[in-house]
């Protein structure tokens, strides 16, 4: 739950390792149920990648998810790491 109205100016993730056969892993920021991102941010493993933010604005009081959507044959992801920058209004 965000403290105060605040203003998302990044969003980043990065996960070490994957395994299985084509292992995908997206990451979407919601703020009451609706994306603040362009699209889900897909992840590549032992790299950084950021997102393209949609919403930048997130109301006082609101809670703030984060959804994984793994897929693949037998996916697995390691130190899956997000991180979410933001500045009071």
């Amino acid at each position: 739950q965000i403290p105060s109205k605040m203003k998302l100016i990044g969003v980043s993730a990065k996960a070490r390792a994957s395994g299985g056969t084509t292992p995908t892993l997206t990451v979407d920021v919601l703020a009451a149920s609706t994306s603040l991102l362009s699209a889900p941010l897909a992840v590549t493993a032992a790299s950084v990648s950021e997102a393209s933010i949609a919403t930048a604005t997130i109301a006082d009081e609101t809670v703030v998810n984060i959804n994984l959507a793994i897929t693949g044959t037998s996916p697995t992801w390691d130190d899956i790491s997000i991180l979410l920058t933001l500045i009071p209004l």
